[in-house]
Formats: C-alpha cells, structure tokens, sequence
C-alpha cells in the first residue's frame, strides 16, 4: 500500500520465490494455458473497495469480450460466485480458502485476527500464487487501488497489455 512509485525494472530482479513455488506457479500456468488464453482480472473487495461497481465491469466484459476465458483473483467470495454465474465455463481461479466473514479487514488479516497461524501461511502462499498467476497472464485487468494488483501490474512482462479496469468501466 506504501510502495514507492518506481520503474518494474528497478524492484522485479529483487523478486525471488524458491524454485519449489516457481515450478508450481509455471505448471499451473502452463497446465491451463494462461499466458495464452486468459484475461487475468483482480477484484479486491474486502477491505479496499474498488472504485467502479463490478456490475459495470461484468457488462463492460459482456459486451465487448463475451467469449473471453477469464482468470479471476478476488478475496471475496460473493465476486468469485457472481463472476461464475456470469461466464461460467470461461471462468478460472486458483483454489483459495476464503473466509466468509473477513469483517472489512481482508482476508490477509484474518489468520491474525482469528490467531491462526497456519491459515496465515496459507493465505500468503495462495496470495503469491496469485499475483504471479495474475502476471501469466495474456491481458491484466488489475484494480489501480489495490497494492496487490500493482505488484501483479509490475511482474507482468508486457505493461502496454495492463489496464486498470475502474478507468476502463467509467
């Protein structure tokens, strides 16, 4: 949330995960052919709220690539059920374990919230995996207000394929 603005190139060689995580994040990818086929878009709504209405979002993405396969990474599972009635066969995640009530603080919080520390670790793990998921991606649609989704922007390789979707949706 505090990160400093800088060029991709000046924080993206300080980035390592070990190889173990890599070759999961790459096989996944490669598996469900991401970096090929999918849009990858990141809603959070937890504790930081978008700014444009998802409902804006799911007709822009109706009306103008209504056969795409998406990638979607959210921490609020009410998203994740409206975006599987909407495209439903076009529809990816990576299997997360989130919480229904996070009350407002996001789910990142809630292993320290409930004194979990298992949770923690699982929710960081599926969080990296996320992001770099995210980043395999074809086309990003990321939430400019979200760290998160910024990190994900910076990892991506290709910057001129990275939208905010609240700017897109106005």
């Amino acid at each position: 949330d505090f990160k400093t603005k800088t060029h991709k190139y000046d924080l993206v060689p300080l980035l390592r995960l070990k190889n173990i995580y890599i070759n999961e994040i790459n096989k996944w990818s490669e598996d469900y052919k991401i970096s090929d086929e999918y849009l990858g878009i990141h809603i959070r709504s937890s504790d930081k709220k978008p700014t444009e209405s998802v409902s804006s979002l799911l007709k822009y993405l109706k009306k103008n690539l209504p056969n795409k396969k998406i990638f979607l990474s959210t921490d609020n599972s009410n998203i994740e059920i409206l975006f599987r009635e909407t495209f439903k066969g076009n529809l990816l995640t990576y299997k997360k374990d989130i919480p229904s009530e996070v009350s407002g603080r996001g789910i990142h919080m809630w292993g320290l919230d409930n004194n979990d520390d298992n949770y923690k670790v699982k929710m960081l793990k599926e969080s990296i995996y996320d992001m770099w998921l995210l980043s395999k991606c074809k086309t990003l649609f990321f939430q400019g207000n979200s760290s998160f989704s910024q990190f994900s922007k910076i990892l991506h390789s290709a910057p001129q394929d990275c939208y905010d979707w609240q700017k897109i949706v106005k």
